[in-house]
């Protein structure tokens, strides 16, 4: 048996990664981790699976990818790693069986029917395997699909009109973990279903956690951008009861790594910040009402950057001058000091914390 992880090595692991856990995705990981390690399954349920709800950007998908290679390092072995994306048509059926499009098209009857994710999922399982299914946006499946996942945590085995019963062998259960992925198509999913799953709720990722992030991918590259670019998302963040969707991290990292491509063949800088405010702004009427809280924002480089999001507006030197070599770059920089003074805040609070319940641990081991 491998040996079991601490909740403050798999957090390590995950910010070496460069991501960013909440606590209760850290001790997530870590009992998952150390299921694997023990390879246990729940009592009452024979496979050990974990839903991650939350809003689109909230770091769901990012952090199965993650885990996946933290429990690599861990067990140090391979780990499978098959990943289904659901759709509104996605049904029970599509879990096990697939269409073959070319066979369909070439009238081979025979070859139709592919074998699914689950199919191939089970028979790695049972070569002594371990295997991460990953279920991506698993709320916009039909409810029908709830039924049938449900059915497999707790036996293990599924039916399949062209493989009859397929299981997972009893003594590799506890290689198998799957992550559920759901975002907002549905705000519940069924009640059975809900019980037989571990939870983390997740919400959009702080302003403070969203600097770390991009300055840890671009702060090198353009450290003034990155600024930017982490105060139009605090400004979304504090906004976002009244918008539609807030920006994930994803597209906050793309909308950089386009400007810098921009700047290397020397685009117009009005192109460049028009191009950043249209990456993180991407749905029509919450543009608007983003271009509305950038006004009103007590801020002359958030002013002058709304000028420039009009994209017939000529080239402006003036206001290029005002967002960085003026007011600009001062409220810039003032903003980040003010993130990272938070950020290092928070962290000597968390290692207060750490500390103090480490030595209670002792105390009471001592006692003992």
């Amino acid at each position: 048996m491998s040996q079991l992880q601490s909740g403050d090595k798999i957090k390590k692991m995950l910010l070496d990664l460069g991501y960013f856990p909440t606590e209760d995705l850290t001790w997530k990981a870590t009992l998952f981790v150390n299921k694997f390690a023990m390879q246990s399954q729940s009592k009452g349920q024979a496979v050990s699976a974990l839903c991650l709800d939350g809003p689109p950007g909230s770091g769901k998908t990012e952090f199965v990818i993650k885990y996946k290679e933290v429990a690599e390092k861990c067990l140090e072995e391979k780990i499978n790693f098959i990943q289904y994306q659901c759709n509104t048509t996605t049904g029970r059926e599509d879990l096990f069986e697939e269409i073959n499009i070319k066979a369909v098209v070439q009238n081979d009857a025979e070859n139709v029917i592919l074998r699914g994710k689950l199919i191939d999922a089970i028979e790695k399982l049972n070569n002594g395997e371990k295997v991460i299914l990953f279920l991506d946006e698993f709320d916009k499946a039909k409810e029908e699909t709830d039924d049938f996942l449900l059915s497999f945590l707790q036996s293990g085995q599924i039916f399949s009109t062209q493989l009859g019963t397929v299981e997972v062998k009893r003594e590799y259960l506890g290689n198998l973990q799957v992550f559920v992925v759901k975002n907002d198509k549905r705000e519940r999913l069924t009640g059975p279903l809900e019980s037989r799953l571990d939870y983390v709720h997740l919400t959009e990722m702080s302003p403070e956690i969203m600097h770390k992030v991009l300055m840890r991918a671009y702060g090198k590259q353009n450290e003034r951008l990155v600024k930017l670019c982490s105060i139009l998302y605090e400004l979304q963040y504090i906004n976002k009861d009244k918008l539609e969707k807030v920006t994930s991290c994803r597209e906050c990292l793309v909308s950089i790594r386009n400007c810098l491509d921009l700047m290397k063949v020397n685009a117009p800088q009005r192109i460049i910040y028009a191009t950043l405010l249209d990456g993180l702004c991407k749905l029509k009427d919450d543009r608007e009402v983003f271009l509305s809280f950038m006004r009103c924002a007590n801020d002359n480089s958030i002013n002058a950057l709304c000028d420039l999001f009009k994209k017939d507006s000529p080239e402006n030197e003036k206001t290029l001058a005002k967002i960085w070599l003026y007011e600009g770059e001062e409220a810039l920089s003032q903003k980040s000091e003010d993130i990272e003074k938070k950020t290092a805040e928070l962290d000597a609070k968390i290692a207060e914390a750490e500390n103090l319940i480490k030595k209670l641990t002792e105390k009471n081991a001592n006692e003992k």
